[in-house]
This record gives C-alpha cells, sequence and structure tokens, in this order.
C-alpha cells in the first residue's frame, strides 16, 4: 500500500496526463464526467490508502470461539480469499481501490 501510496504521489503528473487524454477521446456526457481522475480525486485516493494502512492487519483474527462438545471447537478465523471477480465502468480512481 505504501509503494501504491508513492507511486501515485511521484506519478501525479504522468497520470494526470493520461487521464486528460482520455477524457479528451470520450463523448460528451455522464461517461466523460466520470472518467475525470483530478487533483481532489488523486489526494482523496492518498486519504484512503493512508486510512488502510493505519488500520490493523485482520489476517488470522478470530472473530469466533466457541466449544461445541468436548474437544470439538469451532472458530472463525480471517483468511484470505484473493479477488473473486472485479466489475467497473470509466470509474479510474477504481483501480486503486481494487489494487
Amino acid at each position: 500500500l505504501k509503494c501504491v501510496s508513492t507511486a501515485l504521489r511521484e506519478r501525479a503528473g504522468e497520470i494526470a496526463a493520461a487521464n486528460e487524454r482520455d477524457v479528451a477521446r470520450a463523448e460528451e456526457g455522464v461517461l466523460r464526467k466520470r472518467l475525470g481522475l483530478g487533483a481532489g480525486k488523486l489526494a482523496g485516493l492518498q486519504d484512503g490508502l493512508a486510512a488502510l494502512r493505519g488500520m490493523e492487519d485482520p489476517l488470522g483474527r478470530v472473530s469466533l470461539a466457541r466449544e461445541l462438545d468436548d474437544g470439538l471447537e469451532l472458530r472463525r478465523v480471517s483468511c484470505p480469499i484473493g479477488v473473486v471477480a472485479v466489475v467497473f465502468e470509466a470509474r479510474p480512481e477504481v483501480v486503486v481501490q481494487i489494487a
């Protein structure tokens, strides 16, 4: 997450230039408005990444544990399953949120 944040900051100019080209090629209307990735959205992405970095790592956290019978315990433990599917359209900020 720190690397993503650093790359966004260091390459903000390149990202903005590429986004301007995309917006210029888009047809007028809602799609064109959604494509814009201005300084405000980039700052919001940075804030979101910082908040996520500040969160406790949920990996291995036991959120439920109970004994069902002698020697038989039930536990709910958080574990990664990966990304199953992602669908998004014309919202460049979503790429960072998904990553």
